[in-house]
């Protein structure tokens, strides 16, 4: 039997497991949402310590700590964009502070990092949302001279205009 054979029917079986759960709750579901749940975070840390966690944070600063330790303490291991620096224990302590949840004294502290990360998102999103979508409607209806060339359709240009303005402050 072909290797590929064995993976095509396990997928159909589980296909079906999770299927299961229309006609109601049932162990194959569970067992099925349970094996899901765990490949798909077992997979998902891995790939993170892998491909994250050790070639961007721990290798510039393990070497930052190696060349300090040759060197001693220079000025460019504190650059951010250089390859070896120190600067990376600041976004470290600041994702740690994400397991304070678990301790519940400390439990308000991973506030600090979900304001940082929703602050910096709204920051790049938002002006992106602006230049992409709000911008180019508001374009195609700005006034020109060629707007009042009519006396009529200058009129209707400006409440076209008043109209898609209060409509974008609404929404």
């Amino acid at each position: 039997m072909n290797p590929d054979t064995i993976w095509i029917w396990v997928g159909a079986f589980l296909t079906l497991c999770i299927f299961s759960f229309l006609y109601r709750d049932n162990p194959f579901y569970r067992f099925g949402e349970h094996l899901y749940v765990g490949v798909a975070n077992g997979y998902l840390v891995a790939f993170m310590w892998h491909r994250v966690i050790v070639p961007v944070m721990l290798d510039p600063f393990l070497e930052a700590f190696r060349i300090a330790g040759e060197d001693g303490l220079s000025a460019d291991l504190f650059n951010p964009v250089s390859p070896a620096n120190f600067l990376l224990i600041i976004p470290a302590l600041i994702g740690c502070l994400y397991f304070m949840r678990f301790v519940r004294r400390y439990a308000w502290l991973v506030r600090i990092p979900i304001g940082i990360f929703m602050g910096y998102y709204v920051g790049v999103t938002v002006p992106a949302l602006f230049e992409g979508t709000v911008f180019p409607q508001m374009r195609g209806t700005l006034l020109s001279r060629g707007s009042f060339s009519d006396p009529v359709e200058g009129i209707w240009a400006v409440l076209v205009l008043i109209g898609v303005l209060s409509t974008l402050a609404y929404f």
